[in-house]
């Protein structure tokens, strides 16, 4: 499997290989934050420790010199799990901007074709670990954003969704966050022909 190299990006994700006799567990494994500069991941092997931190920014300027290229990286490698992986339809992926830091606080594949989660992590502060589920039925619509949620754009994954994609992202958080002590949320939904941008403020 072709595996993308990470730069600048501390990003931990996703055990697929849950115990197929647990319908929820919490991973709390302690997992230090690496530095993927110079090492290659795959999004359908790779640990989940604690919280997954994409970047540090210390003021807005930077937030938005950093959109571009951590995105266009978590793009490409949930396309190439679903590329990969035939019960994989989508991924989502919300990543928390707040106090400085974006984080991973959740990442989700869906099995559009027996409408079902295949797999789910969202971080939870209080044990700084993620709870993992398995299964269930996925009921929301995948033409909409979240409640709470706003689309911010819709991008073609024909020619790579990478720079649309970025460019919603920088302009969302270009408009909502002034400073490092505001906070909002995007969520993107990867699938097989579109790439969706979803925001909310907190």
């Amino acid at each position: 499997m072709k595996k993308t190299f990470i730069k600048n990006l501390a990003l931990i994700v996703l055990i697929f290989n849950l115990n197929s006799c647990s319908q929820e567990e919490v991973i709390s494994k302690e997992k230090d934050l690496f530095n993927f500069s110079k090492i290659k991941i795959d999004l359908s092997k790779s640990d989940l420790g604690n919280e997954i931190k994409v970047f540090d920014y210390k003021d807005k300027k930077e937030l938005i010199s950093k959109i571009e290229s951590s995105f266009g990286l978590i793009i490409k490698d949930s396309r190439e799990l679903i590329k990969n992986d035939s019960e994989v339809s989508d991924v989502f992926i919300n990543v928390s901007f707040k106090d400085g830091k974006a984080t991973i606080s959740e990442i989700t594949e869906i099995d559009t074709k027996n409408d079902i989660i295949r797999q789910s992590f969202k971080y939870d502060d209080s044990k700084n670990s993620y709870d993992a589920k398995r299964g269930g039925p996925y009921i929301a619509d995948l033409a909409s954003c979240p409640n709470e949620y706003s689309q911010v754009d819709s991008c073609s994954n024909v020619s790579g969704p990478e720079e649309c994609v970025g460019g919603a992202v920088q302009s969302y958080l270009s408009n909502n966050i002034s400073g490092i002590g505001d906070c909002a949320n995007i969520q993107v939904q990867v699938g097989t022909f579109t790439t969706k941008v979803c925001g909310k403020t907190c």
